[in-house]
């Protein structure tokens, strides 16, 4: 809802890394109704974390508000449509990851700490959703945070690709610079 691409919306994945362990979400389907009838069914009691009645949070007020509206007045099978959305984005952003970590192997002609520089015509034979994910990729790998940077950052990175020579700063410690054959993100000092 929020500007959201492909990562947002395939929804929390059923795991994740988390420091040197996983996340599992084996109950990510499975949903509250469910869960607690089966609870009261097996006479098992259970605790309820009062930030999800809280109206503040956006995820809240989607899933009191918007949620049961989207039932009773457009679709009341909505949430089975929304999960199976999910899995089937969440499988195609995959096999983006796939096919942008193939390119940038094949795109990029440095990579440092502080440094990751690209040939610059290879990255344009790139569809704009592998060059996404090459962006990302070199964000990331530079120890910068995605969340920081927005679609409209992307966009104006493109945009001074039709340039000869350029620099864009980029939010948090990043910048974008090019020259007619080549550009880097990097990583200020």
């Amino acid at each position: 809802l929020r500007g959201s691409g492909l990562l947002g919306l395939r929804g929390i994945p059923y795991t994740r890394p988390f420091g040197s362990s996983r996340i599992i979400r084996p109950l990510k389907e499975v949903s509250k109704e469910e869960i607690c009838s089966y609870l009261r069914e097996k006479k098992i009691s259970w605790c309820e974390d009062a930030s999800n009645l809280d109206l503040r949070y956006t995820r809240n007020r989607i899933r009191h508000h918007l949620l049961p509206l989207l039932e009773k007045e457009f679709n009341p099978k909505i949430r089975e449509g929304l999960v199976r959305f999910g899995r089937n984005v969440a499988e195609d952003y995959e096999y983006l990851r796939k096919e942008g970590d193939a390119a940038f192997e094949k795109t990029v002609l440095t990579e440092g700490k502080r440094s990751i520089v690209f040939k610059r015509k290879t990255f344009q034979t790139f569809p704009p959703a592998i060059q996404k994910q090459l962006f990302r990729q070199a964000v990331r790998r530079l120890g910068a945070d995605m969340d920081e940077i927005g679609y409209s950052d992307w966009e104006k990175v493109i945009g001074c690709l039709g340039q000869k020579h350029f620099r864009y700063t980029l939010p948090g410690p990043l910048y974008v610079r090019g020259t007619p054959t080549k550009f880097a993100f990097q990583k200020e000092i």
